[in-house]
This record gives structure tokens, sequence and C-alpha cells, in this order.
């Protein structure tokens, strides 16, 4: 089995005299790849790559499937890139660049920014400050967090971003609902967190009851109906025999909330009807 050689064990090889078979340079200037993501349509995957600190967007598509850049960043300056999602049609990118650290001690100071890239090789275009994004079913708008809201932009730059709602809490994890019209995201409160829902069209927002910790995003069912969620028990309520931790409830229904309620635990979703 093969190993990659530590600095520790390259000194100890100069040392002795030996030629290692690589330099250190060439070990700390291999490319690390991460955030593998298929394209919902064509075939198309991408990644961020990390080559000695400089940060890109790497995209190969059918049939050859040969990488090449989707963004054009040459410096190492410690800014990250998160959050890669596809448009539905596969023709562009959206993505988080930036953070709070700024290792650079760039005195214009640094920020968070959402940016789309299309694969036709037009240069990244900045959508607002924020992370976290998610792209409409239709491709036509990102939700994105910002200050612990939710808030909406459009794909084509023509609209500028607006926050959707006011929402007590810190928002996380936005997510569409197949149709577009939706938007559930977690509200941590501190001590416990909600499940909330914004219906666009409608300008309603509702919580699931009753609160708890979330682990992670909610999920939408294929038909909209359902929503999907891990919960952890806290604010001192027992966990259950059944459920020493983490326990799934996939049987929250979002047209039945303000009739029925709390959700259900177990593997089958409720009937809407």
């Amino acid at each position: 089995m093969r190993h990659l050689a530590t600095p520790a064990f390259l000194l100890a090889l100069a040392a002795s005299g030996q030629q290692p078979s690589f330099t250190l340079d060439q070990v700390l200037s291999f490319s690390f790849p991460s955030d593998l993501t298929a394209a919902p349509a064509g075939a198309k995957v991408a990644w961020f790559s990390n080559t000695r600190g400089v940060r890109n967007i790497m995209v190969a598509e059918p049939p050859r499937y040969e990488a090449r850049k989707l963004t054009g960043y040459t410096e190492d300056d410690g800014q990250e890139l998160q959050h890669l999602a596809w448009l539905p049609d596969a023709s562009a990118i959206v993505y988080t660049r930036g953070g709070p650290a700024n290792p650079a001690s760039d005195p214009r100071g640094v920020s968070e920014d959402i940016w789309i890239a299309g694969l036709d090789g037009s240069a990244p275009r900045k959508i607002a400050q924020g992370s976290g994004p998610a792209v409409s079913p239709r491709g036509d708008r990102i939700a994105f967090l910002r200050a612990g809201q939710v808030w909406l932009a459009s794909t084509d730059g023509r609209t500028p971003a607006a926050q959707a709602f006011e929402a007590r809490g810190a928002c996380e994890g936005p997510a569409w609902s197949p149709d577009g019209d939706s938007i559930s995201f977690t509200s941590n409160r501190g001590d416990h967190g909600l499940i909330g829902v914004y219906r666009i069209r409608a300008g309603t927002l509702r919580y699931v009851d009753p609160s708890s910790d979330f682990d992670g995003a909610p999920a939408w069912s294929a038909d909209g109906r359902s929503i999907a969620f891990i919960r952890i028990p806290s604010c001192g309520k027992p966990a259950g025999r059944e459920s020493p931790g983490r326990s799934a409830w996939p049987a929250w229904r979002p047209e039945r909330a303000a009739r029925s309620g709390a959700p259900r635990k177990g593997g089958a979703a409720c009937s809407a009807n």
C-alpha cells in the first residue's frame, strides 16, 4: 500500500543522502478537490479545487469529461468557496465566495457573497451579499441567507435582492418546494428550533410545532406535500424509549398544519385529504 511522504520522512531521506521520488514542493502543490456535485441535467459535474491555496470551480462535461476551470481566481487570499448549486438546466452554477476571515489582512475588508458563473465562458457575476444559496426549481430565483434572514434575488440580476419575510431567530437551510411556491427553513431560537414554511404567493409564514432541535435542513417530498426532517430532542424533554438521540419525523404536511398541528413520527406520511 502506497502512502504520501510526510515532511519528516522527506527530511530523513535528505539527511541519509537518499533522493525521494518526489519533492515536498510537489506534495504541497497537489490539487485538492471537494464537493463533487452532479448537474440536474446534461450529465455534467462540478467541484471545488484548491491548488496551493487558490480556490476555483472546476467542471467536466460528457462525453470526454475533461476538467476545466469555470472561475479564474488566481490569489491565495483565504476566501472560501462554498454551497455549489446548479441551475436546473445546468447552464450555470451558483456559489458562495468569502467569509468573515481576512487572512490576507486586506484593508478593504472581506465579505461573503453569492455569485453565479455560466458554463458559456462568461465572467462570474455577483448576485448579492449573503451565503447558503438555494436555486428555485424554475431557475429564476435564488433564496439565500443574510444576517440570519431569508432573502430572494433573481438569477438574471434584473431584480434587486430583497428580504423575503421577517422571522424571529436565525434562519438556516432554505429549501424550495418542487413547485417553487414555498420555502422551508429552520429557525434557530437559541435553546430550541422550529421549522418554518413561507408561502410566496400567499405571503404566509407557518412553523412546525412542537419546537426542538434539528439536524440539517428539512427536505421536501417529490409531490411538495410533505417535509422530512431529523429531530433532536431538546429543551429538557425526554427523548423517548425508541429515540435516545436523533429521530426521523417525515410526516409534517404544510397544508394541514393549521388544522392538525404537530407532525407525526414514522415512515408513512399522513393523508393530506
